[in-house]
């Protein structure tokens, strides 16, 4: 025989008569036996709608638009567990009896504050994550506090995803989005894993799109050597480009290994690093560097080529450089990385190579620069023109 479970919302508007705010209660049947739980929730007749079993706004109603969300939420995360309960034990072919029921549906775990989870789960990374991505994941954290500051495991929902979601999409372009989306996946699926509670982001795609790669050619390149030499930037700008030029020769390296790395770890003309950014993984990267090298480096002796400047300062610092080099582009840091990598190919070299040398772990991610080249050269074969 096939168990039967259902569950619905139900307003009691048999209860508490002199009044127009009603309990609502879970009304279930295991196996063709009534269970009747309280939801812990007194609404307005006007705020329910029972065919859409949702706390609706009603201007004649006391709850706002506010207090209606959060109410759904609750008691979407009550449905939910409810819901993953029953599937549980059909899964296991277990009988559910109707005392298991009210134990489980009684249990503390539901009340689990997601940002003490949080908390705990930034601690055990601590030694693990670079302090880059460390940052990210406290604004992260940051975000699901000021979307909700009292959440906790029973209100994390898709309905909950689906409303962060929106937040995002006010304040961040389609791939910051989705890194915060991957973020919060990766705590909440620990916690859900850790609690039988089921995945709120099943039905919710995360989609990375491939953004314009700005990246300078050759010319732009040697604009820049010539802007370097010819001494009209103030020193911090100066020391600034330095830096860029380092990276567009030298392995298309970010600012926080430009910051990182010295003559110490030059091992027969190539340099050896592990990526800030993938410190945990401890991958290691070899990037051999071109004979004149040593030109793009600041201290030739002493612990590291680079004194340390903000990112925020050399952004800013590689805006008055374009300018002065009369470059259009819009010139970051991380355009050296691009610069590096297309000129790498445009020069001959493999991708397989390339994609050691950036510390890529899926070659995907260097295969982009190879159709950046291959964009570059139908530009200009088809610029050119043959016999005229």
């Amino acid at each position: 025989m096939v168990p039967r479970y259902t569950a619905r919302f139900i307003l009691r508007t048999d209860r508490c008569k002199t009044s127009d705010i009603k309990p609502l209660h879970l009304k279930c049947y295991i196996n063709k036996k009534k269970v009747v739980l309280s939801t812990g929730q007194m609404l307005h007749q006007l705020n329910w709608d029972q065919e859409k079993q949702l706390v609706v706004y009603n201007k004649k109603a006391p709850l706002s638009r506010k207090a209606v969300d959060n109410a759904n939420l609750e008691l979407g995360g009550i449905i939910n567990k409810v819901q993953q309960t029953f599937f549980n034990y059909r899964i296991k072919q277990q009988p559910l009896d109707v005392q298991t029921f009210k134990a489980i549906y009684a249990s503390g775990n539901d009340a689990v504050s997601v940002q003490e989870f949080y908390g705990h789960f930034l601690e055990l990374h601590s030694g693990i994550f670079a302090a880059s991505t460390l940052k990210q994941y406290r604004t992260n954290q940051k975000l699901l506090q000021e979307f909700m500051p009292q959440l906790t495991i029973m209100q994390v929902t898709p309905e909950l995803v689906k409303r962060f979601d929106t937040m995002l999409r006010q304040r961040y372009n389609n791939n910051s989005r989705m890194k915060h989306h991957r973020m919060a996946k990766r705590v909440m699926l620990q916690m859900c894993k850790k609690y039988g509670a089921p995945n709120p982001y099943q039905d919710f795609k995360i989609k990375h799109i491939n953004g314009h790669r700005e990246y300078l050619n050759n010319s732009e390149v040697a604009k820049l050597v010539q802007l370097l030499s010819s001494k009209r930037l103030d020193k911090g700008t100066h020391y600034a480009l330095k830096k860029y030029l380092f990276s567009c020769h030298c392995g298309g390296l970010r600012i926080s290994d430009i910051h990182n790395v010295g003559v110490d770890d030059v091992y027969d003309n190539v340099l050896v690093l592990v990526p800030q950014k993938t410190s945990g993984q401890s991958k290691r990267v070899q990037i051999p560097l071109p004979e004149n090298w040593q030109q793009w480096v600041h201290h030739l002796s002493g612990k590291y080529f680079f004194d340390t400047q903000t990112d925020q300062y050399i952004n800013r610092c590689l805006k008055v450089v374009a300018k002065a080099a009369g470059i259009k582009k819009q010139l970051t840091f991380h355009t050296a990385r691009h610069t590096y990598a297309t000129g790498f190919l445009n020069a001959g070299g493999k991708v397989e190579v390339l994609q050691r040398i950036l510390g890529h772990a899926d070659i995907k991610t260097t295969m982009v620069y190879v159709h950046i080249s291959r964009e570059r050269l139908k530009d200009e074969a088809a610029n050119i023109s043959l016999y005229k």
